[in-house]
């Protein structure tokens, strides 16, 4: 089996196994709230009693339900509860016994819950993930097609399909889990996919290079989603310093403290309590951050070779990447990883980056669109990146005092008043400010004859690639 039918079969079988996952966890909740009504009302049924069991079912019952009936023995239904109905309902019986011993049934309780919110939510859900996992796998066909290197298609696939399992563990999640959180989870879902989406458009390059950002918040954004992720592992962030600011690319950052803490998860499977702890420090100037586990260890003799492209170890699909491109990642920002193990105790692997000498950039967006404003500004917080947004020109042209000559902005083409980015840049260019980007849905071309101009992007938060 190819990867192509490999990815598509193992995204049928997990939206599979995740909506029969989210049945089945609404009907043991059911249940629960079906034992815990029954319970409530119990003694006055014995009695008889049914004016206090109605009372007590109109100031409590869940929300969801929509109808209790209560039929003794040999006489007549008694309704306690009704609300409006639906044909969508799942139906609970519980008899009930004058004893504990439960050897005489003096009646009935029947419970109906309205089934019609769950079914919406997982439509709703699917949909959502249709829209998502769709345009993904038709770009990785168009990538495919396009590469026509064997050796190079084959590693773009297998990036792919290695990048897939964290958010495919996080939809898992999302649909076993209460509907209060589920559009959380599948909003982290959407956010990994659509960068991915992103990064296989032709016209997108693999990386829009680093960025100046406060590295605590950034590792506890991460660390937060992977929490989300990995519901039976209990992960520690500790030793969180204010204000040490590295220079990374986010996105490819972020990738790789996922992978390392995947392979700790991974390690730690045969514990019954499993545990990953996450701190960073600075020495000199450098920022170090540990990733320490608690499971099977590394042999001494496998340290060297762990970190190698294709090696992997105690994974029956591993495919020995993770570790390997967190090594290249971390190289690539000018520091370092490595890895202490002892075998049956734990590992811990290490990142090192340099210290950003340029802690006090800022970024700045010019964008007349709230929502666009706010979705750059969302991305930003994430990753402890300090960002500015301005509606209009004069704006910025009112606080040239305060900027700094190696900040960064980032400059709407066609704003509503008929200004133009492209014109507030040779302004600001003029001014002696270098970093200048436009940020339009207009073509490259357009603007190519702009030397002024270092880079066109879209209208996407740049930081989330």
């Amino acid at each position: 089996m190819n990867l192509q039918k490999e990815i598509l079969y193992q995204l049928f079988s997990l939206l599979t196994a995740s909506v029969s996952i989210a049945i089945v966890f609404s009907i043991l909740s059911y249940n629960k709230i079906a034992e815990n009504t029954y319970r409530s009302i119990y003694p006055y049924l014995l009695q008889q009693n049914y004016r206090e069991a109605f009372l007590i079912l109109q100031n409590s019952s869940d929300f969801n339900i929509q109808k209790i009936e209560y039929k003794p023995l040999n006489q007549k239904s008694v309704g306690l509860y009704k609300t409006s109905t639906t044909p969508f309902k799942y139906s609970k019986k519980l008899p009930l016994f004058i004893s504990e011993l439960k050897d005489t049934s003096i009646g009935t309780l029947y419970i109906d819950f309205n089934f019609f919110p769950e079914l919406k939510t997982l439509a709703y859900s699917l949909l959502v993930l249709t829209l998502i996992f769709g345009p993904l796998y038709w770009k990785f066909i168009q990538v495919s097609q396009q590469v026509k290197d064997e050796k190079i298609r084959n590693q773009v696939s297998t990036q792919i399909f290695h990048d897939l399992q964290s958010p495919l563990l996080a939809l898992r999640n999302a649909l076993s889990t209460t509907s209060k959180l589920r559009n959380e989870y599948l909003q982290d879902v959407f956010l990994q996919i659509s960068t991915m989406i992103k990064k296989l458009s032709p016209n997108s390059t693999n990386s829009h290079g680093t960025f100046t950002l406060n590295i605590s918040t950034f590792l506890k954004s991460i660390t937060e989603s992977k929490m989300k992720e990995l519901t039976d592992c209990k992960i520690e962030l500790n030793s969180l310093p204010k204000d040490l600011f590295v220079d990374i690319n986010p996105s490819l950052f972020q990738r790789s403290v996922s992978n390392i803490i995947n392979n700790s998860y991974e390690a730690s499977q045969f514990k019954s309590e499993k545990k990953i702890r996450v701190c960073i420090t600075s020495h000199s100037q450098e920022v170090i951050i540990h990733i320490e586990d608690y499971g099977r260890g590394i042999p001494q003799e496998k340290l060297k070779d762990i970190l190698l492209r294709g090696v992997s170890l105690n994974k029956t699909k591993g495919m020995g990447i993770g570790l390997s491109f967190a090594k290249e990642t971390t190289e690539s920002f000018m520091g370092n990883l490595t890895i202490d193990s002892v075998l049956n105790k734990g590992t811990r692997v290490s990142l090192k980056l340099p210290i950003s000498s340029k802690f006090y950039r800022k970024y700045y967006l010019l964008e007349d669109d709230p929502l666009i404003r706010a979705g750059w500004q969302r991305s930003a917080a994430l990753k402890g990146i300090h960002l500015e947004t301005f509606s209009m020109a004069k704006d910025i042209y009112e606080q040239t005092d305060k900027f700094q000559e190696d900040d960064i902005f980032y400059l709407d083409s066609n704003l509503k008043n008929g200004e133009k980015g492209e014109m507030i840049a040779k302004s600001l260019s003029q001014s002696g400010y270098k970093n200048l980007y436009l940020v339009t849905g207009y073509n490259k071309e357009r603007f190519e004859n702009l030397n002024y101009i270092k880079e066109v992007f879209g209208k996407e938060p740049i930081f989330d690639f």
